[in-house]
């Protein structure tokens, strides 16, 4: 079965069919982004930590589990949003076509994100939407996924409003999800996996392991996820966590 195949058949699934098969799929995002975070950190054990590893709980397991259960959700709402054509996928896009709605997907997303994030710093919503998050004062592998319902089912149904705007190609869709994880999880690294480059002119535009550590540690800065171009413009940037360099 091809890939535009099985996309389509999802829409004829029963609902338990399909919450099992976005549950499934979702727990396995989660143990990918988990493994890779700890082959790379064995590898480069050499690297210099940006700060001390976050003690892993067994609260945080089950807040994972929770983010989880969020994801197989806004992946279901999605579908049926799908089917009945609420949200419009395109199956015949060229790849000129793909690449520059992904960066459109990322772009939007980034702005939104930041928006987000710094509301969800606000005190009056801070402790039921994003303290969880925050009791990570340094990262680990759970990091990325320790999340309230809130922020978790949140962001998922900013990327639905945003595919509701417009009819986006099925391959920048998976490809906007797949750069999502692997930004998201890089961005929890405890290492700064390629820190030249991080030093950059192209480097200092990303939101790289650095930026988002100095976040942690200093949670008035850095609030955007794919870019730093909303903090420079904002004036909520810092390159140093405390501690650091």
């Amino acid at each position: 079965m091809n890939t535009i195949s099985f996309l389509k058949d999802l829409t004829a699934l029963p609902l338990s069919q399909l919450a099992l098969i976005s549950l499934g799929l979702n727990l396995l995002l989660c143990l990918a982004s988990i493994v890779f975070y700890l082959v790379v950190h064995k590898i480069a054990s050499n690297q210099k930590l940006l700060a001390p590893y976050q003690i892993w709980r067994g609260s945080d397991i089950f807040q994972v589990g929770i983010t989880v259960l969020c994801n197989a959700f806004v992946l279901v709402l999605g579908v049926y949003l799908w089917k009945y054509q609420i949200v419009q996928i395109n199956f015949n896009a060229s790849w000129g076509t793909v690449l520059w709605q992904v960066i459109v997907l990322v772009l939007v997303m980034d702005f939104l994100m930041y928006v987000f994030h710094r509301l969800a710093h606000m005190p009056i919503i801070y402790s039921f939407i994003h303290r969880k998050h925050h009791d990570h004062t340094h990262v680990n592998a759970l990091s990325l996924f320790v999340l309230s319902p809130f922020e978790a089912i949140g962001f998922g149904l900013f990327l639905i409003v945003v595919l509701g705007c417009f009819s986006f190609s099925y391959q920048a869709i998976m490809l906007y999800l797949l750069i999502n994880l692997l930004w998201g999880t890089i961005g929890h690294f405890n290492i700064e996996l390629f820190p030249a480059f991080a030093k950059s002119m192209v480097g200092q535009l990303i939101g790289t392991a650095r930026f988002h550590n100095t976040h942690h540690q200093m949670p008035q800065a850095n609030y955007g996820f794919y870019t730093t171009l909303w903090d420079k413009i904002a004036g909520t940037f810092s390159s140093t966590p405390k501690g650091g360099e």
